[in-house]
């Protein structure tokens, strides 16, 4: 039987996208010259800076280099917010482009000094965040969201796979002309993927109408009053917050307690990185798995594959167990992002993405700065494990909110003595696009089960037990009809009912909302189709 390969690939329907093959390469080359930069901009600071300065305008280079995007996110808020995914990318892809540019100008011309080179860098960053909440919002447009996981997990792959292969590559153009010169390509890396937003992509329309006139600051506000995007929130920023000591500590740990050279840091950064490969491509994987258990359990995995580091255990054990905690890491950004599409309507998306990478940038540079003192006060090795132990607990406690604010199972309780009988609906049939992807979503959000009738048909059973006839069907039909009958269901947790819907998958269309004897809200679930949830007040 010959195979499916590639077309049974998740990634298949991202790579064959008619729209989005066209951005693949720009964005694969531009992540290449962002991998180039990281050495290149260091490299340029060092020398730039006058002598016994060094330290310091190296900090100032790569803090000016990611740092003003937080800036931006506000400063820009109001111009920026509703506009779709291609302009936000392609604008950001321009300042880069232009700011990083104008760096080997100034060097030709002779005017380039230390404080224009670093004003430059950070005029480079500020719509960073934009930039980003672009390229992961242009998914959300363009594909269905079964296909957003292994979208999102094809970018962060391209540039994790860049940051292996683009230092070694930097180093070795500088070893041949100045590092002013790599960020000249970095500079025609970032011009390509603007010319590629430009050309490759349908031209978009204005600011969605709904976000005229919004604030600068409305995507903070839209985290704040959605209890899932603010613990989404919450939990990355503690996870990123508390593995930043870990790049003090580890260098430290390396040289003072196992006495060895910066060629064994270089290799568990190695295996760490190629382990971060292998996860992301895992990631794409892992999109019938509910998203927000998964995302918490990747915290709690990665904290538990750093105990051998932090418990001193030879390099035999703590080398695989780094490359474990890199294949676990992977695919969070992944998964996070999968939940914030989910979470969000394309109209507020790019706000809300821009507002979360704002706060986000900040967290491993601020755990950076703690892990200085405290390396200081208790040692390398003891900081690892009080890091891997927090990161551990940090997804238990998250773990433990999460199961606390999921509803009941809803089948179970429909056999519940109930005022809402009459006129009970006595069979629905829904038309799915995907049987099976249907299941899961049903099964997770409400605790419904079936009864399979091959390929193309699966009953809901009846909450009576399996004497009593089954109360409805999915039929699988590759073209889902939109109108006809909306369905309501009753919950006696509406708001646990919401939460159960984005965490299957499904989108939050409108609502929750009050009307005369109760609230309720509309959902559409994987395949397309528009129910309602109802609770009495």
């Amino acid at each position: 039987m010959p195979s499916r390969f590639p077309r049974s690939s998740p990634y298949w329907p991202v790579v064959s996208h008619p729209q989005l093959r066209r951005v693949l390469p720009g964005l694969a080359v531009s992540a290449l010259g962002d991998g180039m930069a990281v050495v290149a901009v260091t490299w340029l600071a060092i020398q730039l800076a006058p002598s016994g300065q060094r330290g310091t305008w190296i900090a100032l280079a790569m803090a000016a280099y990611t740092l003003p995007s937080a800036a931006g996110t506000v400063i820009f808020g109001r111009l920026l917010r509703g506009r779709s995914g291609a302009q936000l990318a392609g604008w950001d892809a321009i300042l880069r482009a232009s700011a990083l540019a104008a760096i080997p100008l100034a060097h030709l011309t002779g005017v380039l000094t230390v404080w224009l080179y670093v004003v430059l860098l950070a005029a480079s960053a500020l719509l960073h965040s934009w930039g980003t909440a672009g390229r992961f919002t242009l998914i959300a447009e363009l594909l269905p969201p079964q296909h957003h996981l292994p979208a999102n997990a094809l970018l962060t792959t391209v540039a994790a796979f860049a940051t292996i292969v683009g230092p070694p590559l930097a180093g070795i153009m500088i070893g041949w002309v100045s590092p002013v010169w790599v960020i000249a390509v970095d500079a025609v890396t970032f011009a390509a993927l603007a010319l590629t937003y430009r050309f490759a992509l349908p031209v978009s329309g204005g600011v969605h109408r709904s976000e005229r006139g919004a604030s600068r600051t409305a995507g903070f506000a839209v985290i704040r009053h959605d209890h899932t995007l603010l613990g989404l929130l919450v939990l990355s920023l503690g996870f990123f917050f508390l593995f930043g000591p870990v790049y003090v500590a580890m260098p430290i740990h390396i040289t003072d307690d196992l006495h060895a050279s910066a060629t064994l840091l270089g290799i568990y950064h190695t295996a760490f990185g190629v382990g971060g490969l292998v996860g992301g491509v895992i990631a794409g994987h892992l999109r019938n798995w509910p998203m927000r258990a998964t995302t918490i359990g990747i915290v709690i995995g990665f904290g538990a594959a750093m105990l051998p580091l932090g418990l001193g255990a030879p390099v035999s054990l703590s080398l695989p167990a780094f490359a474990l905690a890199g294949v676990i890491w992977a695919p969070y950004r992944s998964t996070s992002m999968a939940l914030f599409q989910r979470s969000t309507s394309t109209a507020q998306l790019p706000a809300v993405l821009a507002a979360n990478g704002a706060i986000l940038v900040l967290a491993v540079p601020l755990g950076t700065m703690l892990g200085g003192p405290l390396v200081g006060a208790i040692g390398a090795r003891p900081t690892m494990l009080l890091c891997a132990v927090a990161i551990v607990t940090l997804g238990v406690i998250a773990g433990g909110f999460a199961i606390s604010s999921y509803p009941g199972r809803t089948m179970p309780r429909m056999s519940e003595p109930s005022p809402h009988r009459h006129h009970a609906i006595d069979y629905v049939e829904l038309t799915v696009t995907d049987l099976v992807e249907a299941k899961r979503f049903y099964a997770d959000a409400f605790g419904w089960q079936f009864n399979d009738y091959g390929p193309g048909y699966a009953g809901i059973r009846s909450p009576h037990g399996d004497a009593a006839p089954e109360v409805g069907g999915l039929r699988l039909d590759q073209d889902v009809r939109a109108g006809g009958p909306l369905i309501l269901l009753y919950s006696s947790d509406l708001d646990g009912s919401v939460q159960a819907v984005k965490d299957a998958g499904g989108q939050v269309v409108k609502g929750p909302y009050e009307f005369p004897g109760g609230r309720r809200f509309h959902f559409t679930d994987t395949s397309g189709n528009e129910l309602g949830v109802w609770a009495e007040q």
